[in-house]
């Protein structure tokens, strides 16, 4: 099920960046400046990957405690982990060619938004993994890792109505911006990402004062948690291996 997956993931993959393109084009056809439609391409296709990343990452992993030897499932942990990343390099071979062409990012800047992304892969597929050795089925576990998703990318809108009723949210402000990946992904290559015309308009963040997070800080705190939600896991997998004898 697995590798079939896998290979529909590729195909839809390649397909979405097409239709990206495509839309992109129209929207900026206009535009007689290469450099800007290049630039906008790339953002597009940065904003693109976030959402697969997080999408993809927990599905891949969420049904691998059906392997039963442990062996086998952290190998298979580990080629699902490296079949997600093969999708963001392609991406970030293309973004590159866009870019030598446009010079729209500093290619610094877009190397560090896709290095963030293969922590997010890690730190999201391994999320899916750790849910699925507490609930055997499927859509529990990948339930609690979407759930969890939602929260941490739409906490920028959804803890609107809390921020504005607080005397100081500056605290809550900086941590629902530093748990966001897409705020993260978008820092990296140094964009405005709560000023884009759509966030602006759905989140109260931009109103007050606040600094974007470090991605380097960011990417350390994911990897971290990716270590513990491991750890944990194969405490759960030892006890229930323990229970079952």
């Amino acid at each position: 099920m697995n590798k079939k997956f896998i290979k529909l993931s590729h195909l839809i993959h390649l397909l979405l960046l097409l239709i990206l393109a495509l839309l992109v084009w129209r929207r900026t056809r206009s535009f007689s400046n290469w450099q800007r439609i290049g630039e906008h391409l790339l953002i597009n296709i940065l904003f693109l990957e976030t959402l697969i990343v997080l999408i993809l990452s927990p599905l891949l992993t969420s049904n691998l405690i059906n392997v039963k030897r442990d062996n086998s499932l952290f190998s298979s942990l580990v080629i699902s982990l490296v079949s997600l990343t093969s999708l963001q390099v392609v991406a970030f071979l293309i973004s590159l060619i866009i870019n030598l062409n446009s010079k729209g990012l500093p290619p610094i800047k877009l190397t560090s938004s896709y290095l963030l992304l293969l922590v997010f892969i890690l730190s999201f597929g391994t999320l899916g993994f750790f849910w699925s050795t507490f609930f055997n089925k499927l859509y529990v576990s990948l339930s609690i890792t979407y759930l969890i998703i939602f929260l941490l990318s739409g906490g920028i809108i959804l803890a609107g109505p809390l921020i504005e009723s607080l005397y100081r949210p500056y605290p809550l402000i900086q941590t629902v911006l530093f748990l966001n990946p897409f705020v993260a992904v978008y820092s990296a290559i140094d964009l405005d990402f709560m000023r884009i015309p759509l966030i602006y308009n759905l989140s109260p963040i931009a109103s007050y004062r606040f600094h974007y997070p470090s991605w380097i800080k960011v990417a350390l705190f994911y990897i971290s948690i990716s270590a513990l939600l491991i750890s944990s896991a194969i405490l759960v997998l030892k006890a229930r291996r323990r229970n079952e004898r």
